[in-house]
């Protein structure tokens, strides 16, 4: 799975302006082109971002790019649309490249058409807003589990797809302040291996520890 890199946040570069906050996969730091027509991604050098300056100033002819980030900076509404999009993705379990379908592009240009501008990113954005989104959940839900006053209770479930991938999950349950019964999913995890009673605790026990 990839993963995101908040390092990017931290840079007084101009250039973050024209490019995607990063993306890790297979090693690499990969950040995604604003300016490109096509999904643009280039390689992100842990001690700088002259490849970044290059492609900007030879690729879309930009030199000064203090004066022209100045007129690229993320509008309140992409952020709005962005989030709106991590929401339907993650609620409706939909893959990421629903944002590439071209019913859902057509969709999209009837709204831009009665409402203003509208820009879709990429599965790619949507993969790593979706990442961020959920770190940020689960930070969260830690902190509430931390301060939770009543015992909390674990179930377990040993689930197979069409496909034969095995997952397990578990979901925590308790009671809050306001007797109310809460309930959570902790993890729907991969599961490796024959489905011993070993392995099951092995599984269960690295959930829990990461809670």
């Amino acid at each position: 799975m990839a993963s995101t890199s908040n390092t990017h946040l931290h840079q007084k570069s101009a250039v973050w302006h024209f490019f995607e906050p990063p993306v890790e996969e297979c090693g690499k730091r990969q950040s995604k082109c604003r300016l490109c027509p096509d999904d643009k991604f280039l390689t992100v050098s842990n001690s700088g971002t002259t490849n970044l300056k290059k492609h900007i100033k030879n690729i879309h002819k930009i030199n000064d790019l203090e004066s022209a980030s100045l007129n690229f900076a993320p509008q309140p509404g992409e952020y709005i649309l962005r989030e709106a999009l991590v929401k339907w993705i993650a609620t409706d379990c939909l893959p990421f490249t629903a944002v590439e379908s071209e019913s859902f592009h057509e969709l999209v240009e009837v709204i831009r058409k009665l409402d203003g501008k509208i820009t879709i990113p990429s599965a790619r954005t949507v993969k790593r807003d979706l990442l961020e989104k959920y770190s940020l959940l689960k930070t969260s839900f830690k902190d509430l589990l931390a301060n939770n006053l009543s015992k909390i209770s674990l179930t377990t479930d040993l689930w197979t797809s069409n496909s034969c991938k095995a997952f397990l999950g578990v979901t925590a349950h308790w009671i809050d302040v306001n007797w109310q019964i809460q309930s959570r999913v902790l993890d729907l995890a991969p599961f490796e291996g024959p489905h011993t009673g070993i392995n099951i605790a092995n599984a269960f026990v690295r959930i829990c520890e990461d809670f």
